[in-house]
């Protein structure tokens, strides 16, 4: 695995994508070759951002192909944005080059005069961050970045040629496309769905040795026995985007299934630390290797060469420092492991007390398991929040007492919410407790018990 240059190793016709369609290495090779012809054809420079709109899956990791090929920049954009949103996107990218679902190579063959000689230490990709709490943002990655990531991931797994990883996550994601890049670059091979965007249907269907998964659909997927059979007989599920619910965690422990919870951000290219997978529940959390993380006043800080470049607006925004300081909470214990403690920017201040929402969360997961919870504060503008829960399911009266029953009084919610839906933001899915705190009263929520001025839960379920 090369970290100067992505194409120096052999091509073959062994497969690299296999689904509706079959990609060998061979093909890859050519068909990346071909869009660098294109773009030398159609004036753009090395260095430029080429910009992907809403193209497939395959038509992705060719463009991009070539992008690293000629050395240009390639930015994916997936197409559930809205339009405001892909036009902020698109300015901040500065000048770009567009290719379009509908556009095609326009070269036949390609030349050696295609390849540009480029630093393993440049941008070669922008990705949108999942904006989770203040927005979108686009992150620049090398390939520097992207191969030390794949050989972490690679070392901790005991990745072998031919081992094939089942990719559900979109590609516009550094999940997604990095699952890609690891099958590339460790002679594997990435499965895609026979039928695009029915990731169920493959589990069921498609054999693989990994598959990566969001909390969201691990849940559905344990409801599919054929599916959990599959999962089962895999090396590992990798688990991340977001902690699981604790009643997905305690249901997992007794199912055969071994299941590895990663943490990991764009800004990192994809997971710096991980659970070993393991039957039965979890083992503690521990660094990749060449992955450095310590703590810093509660706040988890990493270092590596998978440590992205900086953030791009119009232009390269590197980093003032060496050590990135992730958004979340956490301790180092004496082992070595890391125990992940939630973001920061979500801990309230509750009668004087830091209170991170997991906390008011838990005894709700446990009394309503069928519902997903988020505590979020009405008004952060407020010294002192208004605590709310808010439930994506109506449950009876008796649970909300026994939840509530767990919490001390000074903890326990102003009001419960009741409402169909997650907000959720990103190509994941991620619950966005930011946008519930800011639009909360404009969704039409349900109130279901609120506190009266004596300090009495008033309930108003039927």
């Amino acid at each position: 695995m090369s970290a100067h240059q992505p194409f120096s190793f052999k091509s073959d016709h062994t497969p690299l994508l296999a689904g509706a369609k079959e990609l060998s290495r061979h093909e890859f090779v050519h068909r990346a070759r071909l869009w660098a012809a294109s773009l030398r054809r159609s004036g753009v420079k090395p260095g430029s951002v080429v910009v992907g709109d809403g193209l497939s899956r395959e038509q992705l990791v060719e463009v991009w192909g070539g992008c690293l090929y000629y050395g240009a920049i390639f930015a994916p954009l997936a197409r559930h944005w809205q339009p405001l949103q892909r036009e902020t996107f698109l300015k901040q990218l500065g000048a770009f080059f567009l290719i379009s679902r509908d556009d095609a190579p326009l070269e036949d063959r390609a030349s050696d005069r295609d390849s540009y000689s480029w630093q393993a230490d440049r941008p070669c990709l922008l990705l949108l961050t999942s904006g989770t709490q203040a927005g979108p943002k686009w992150v620049a990655l090398s390939w520097q970045n992207l191969s030390a990531s794949c050989k972490a991931t690679r070392d901790f797994y005991h990745l072998s040629p031919g081992d094939r990883w089942l990719q559900l996550l979109p590609m516009e994601h550094i999940g997604g496309l990095m699952i890609f890049l690891r099958m590339w670059l460790c002679q594997g091979v990435c499965v895609l769905p026979l039928v695009p965007k029915n990731w169920l249907e493959a589990l069921e269907r498609q054999s693989f040795d990994y598959v990566s998964l969001v909390p969201r659909q691990l849940e559905k997927a344990l409801a599919v026995p054929k599916a959990v059979e599959n999962l089962a007989a895999s090396k590992a599920i990798l688990v991340g985007g977001s902690a699981p619910p604790p009643p997905l965690a305690e249901a997992l422990k007794s199912l055969p299934l071994r299941v590895s919870l990663t943490y990991g951000s764009t800004e990192t290219a994809s997971q710096i630390i991980a659970h070993l997978p393991k039957l039965g529940g979890f083992a503690l959390g521990t660094p990749l290797p060449k992955v450095q993380v310590r703590e810093n006043e509660g706040r988890l800080e990493v270092k590596g060469d998978m440590v992205f470049l900086g953030y791009w607006n119009q232009t390269l925004l590197r980093k003032p420092q060496d050590w990135f300081p992730t958004p979340d909470g956490g301790r180092i214990l004496a082992g070595g492991e890391v125990v992940i403690e939630g973001r920061l920017d979500d801990v309230m201040v509750v009668t004087g007390e830091n209170i991170h929402p997991h906390t008011i969360e838990t005894p709700f997961w446990r009394h309503i398991p069928d519902a997903e919870v988020l505590a979020f504060a009405r008004s952060k503008a407020r010294a002192e929040p208004l605590l709310a829960i808010f439930l994506a399911a109506k449950p009876d009266q008796d649970s909300l007492r026994k939840a509530l029953a767990e919490l001390p009084t000074h903890w326990q919610p102003r009001e419960i919410l009741w409402g169909k839906k997650v907000p959720r933001v990103g190509p994941l899915g991620k619950c966005s407790r930011s946008f519930l705190q800011k639009e909360w009263s404009h969704l039409g929520l349900k109130s279901l018990a609120s506190k009266t001025k004596q300090g009495e839960m008033k309930f108003a379920l039927d």
